[in-house]
């Protein structure tokens, strides 16, 4: 973008805040459904005019499937307690990140729906494999 190669991209806010905090870059917009507190005066995409529009950055820990149940409710609580630290909650929201901690039935289902939302996408705008 900056060598005049590329007209438009998507960035995490994480990935694009040092171009645009220096001026290199101009945000136009956020993609999730609320808009960040490292931009509040930027409009979300639907708010742009793209309504339902909603694309997030979001990560998961995963562990295998026969981990036995008292050790995953451990780890879960664990990185639950982890997120909540006020440190860690100060570092991440200076790149616009909030953690969201969840149980693993939360976590299974929020994938469930992420897995169903592409998947539409996919189909709807008739995307082949190459």
């Amino acid at each position: 973008m900056m060598s005049g190669k590329v007209q438009m991209a998507f960035s995490s806010i994480a990935g694009a805040l040092p171009f645009t905090s220096d001026n290199r870059v101009k945000a136009l917009a956020t993609t999730g459904t609320m808009r960040s507190s490292v931009y509040p005066d930027l409009p979300t995409v639907a708010e742009a005019g793209l309504p339902g529009f909603e694309v997030d950055l979001w990560l998961g820990i995963f562990a295998p499937a026969s981990l036995p149940a008292p050790v995953l409710a451990r780890l879960n609580g664990d990185l639950k307690a982890a997120l909540q630290a006020a440190d860690l909650k100060a570092s991440l929201a200076k790149v616009g990140v909030e953690p969201r901690g969840t149980s693993p039935d939360e976590g299974a289902q929020f994938l469930r729906a992420e897995f169903d939302k592409w998947k539409r996408v996919i189909t709807e705008g008739k995307i082949k494999e190459n």
